[in-house]
């Protein structure tokens, strides 16, 4: 799904300024993120190095894990709120089957998994086929999920217990790069290759770019929405678990902190390299934004909700930006 569109006219004035327009905008994101990166440079001791960078990007890794995955529905005109809760709904999962009740690591990855998925496809059926607003089916979605961490953990901290060996590679480097960073690297490539490469991706943006052209041109809509929101799930639960591993400690709520970062992500990733259209590489490259930022911010000292102030700033120009340029082609 485009973002927004630029907007088209007969005259030959309004030729050059969508010209003009179309050429400047998608500077907007490169801009912003060397001027971030310069006024942390000067206001920070330690902001510029290669230490602080691989903190960043290992950092990063989780959150392009959930965002790409995000990227999926809103490429199709879809929202999918429950993707938090998802994520803390498999890190607690996963933490009771293998760390408090000893269950094998790769069959509770599988069980955990598979019920994230389960969940997805729940989310798809009453968005694609029984026609629920995605807001309302998601936000629905993300309340029971809720409810089952503190069933499943029976409201308490689990620890201990966790496979060494996961542990150990969630918290490792292979040479000068942290793990985590180059599995999120392959499931990025996954969804990239997807979304741009196959059937299956071409079929997810035609039923963005106009579901019912789509499904005249012989495109099972419904089942690539429900996909969609499979594929979301599915990248959450990953995340969820991998961040299970790294922590070695689960507690209902304490989870990935991940809702409003990703969409931020995706609508910055809107003006990246595909102006007005959401695409992998840029949600990728609006996660690194945001990281990048709220790292600055902690070097500077200052208090922690101000990550989250940026955020809702970020994301509220994004979406005015987006409906200035929708309101282009309207004229």
């Amino acid at each position: 799904m485009s973002v927004a569109n630029a907007a088209s006219t007969d005259s030959p004035t309004g030729a050059k300024h969508r010209t003009a327009f179309e050429l400047l905008a998608p500077l907007g994101v490169p801009i912003m993120a060397i001027g971030i990166i310069i006024f942390f440079s000067f206001a920070t001791t330690g902001f510029l190095t290669v230490e602080n960078f691989t903190n960043i990007f290992a950092n990063s890794a989780l959150p392009v894990i959930v965002a790409v995955g995000l990227t999926i529905p809103l490429v199709m005109g879809e929202f999918d709120l429950s993707i938090a809760a998802m994520a803390g709904f498999a890190t607690i999962l996963y933490s009771q089957l293998a760390a408090k009740e000893g269950l094998d690591p790769t069959v509770s990855i599988l069980i955990t998994l598979v019920a994230c998925i389960g969940a997805g496809a729940f989310n798809g059926l009453m968005v694609a086929y029984v026609g629920l607003p995605a807001l309302v089916a998601t936000i629905a979605m993300s309340s029971f999920l809720i409810g089952m961490e503190f069933y499943i953990s029976g409201s308490a901290q689990i620890y201990g217990g966790f496979p060494e060996a996961l542990v150990a590679f969630g918290r490792s480097n292979i040479g000068p790069v942290p793990a985590l960073v180059i599995v999120a690297a392959a499931i990025v490539l996954l969804l990239w290759l997807t979304l741009e490469k196959t059937v299956f991706g071409r079929y997810v943006k035609a039923v963005g770019g106009n579901a019912e052209a789509a499904r005249l041109a012989g495109v099972n809509v419904l089942q690539t929405r429900a996909l969609g929101f499979v594929i979301c799930a599915l990248a959450a639960g990953i995340a969820g678990v991998i961040f299970a591993n790294k922590q070695a400690v689960a507690y209902p709520l304490a989870g990935l902190d991940v809702l409003l970062p990703s969409f931020t992500a995706a609508f910055i990733g809107a003006a990246t390299f595909r102006f007005g259209e959401f695409n992998v590489l840029g949600t990728v490259v609006g996660v690194l934004i945001t990281q990048i930022t709220a790292n600055g911010l902690i070097l500077l000292g200052v208090p922690n909700y101000t990550t989250y102030i940026f955020q809702g700033v970020i994301l509220l120009v994004a979406l005015i930006f987006a409906r200035v340029v929708a309101l282009r082609q309207v004229n």
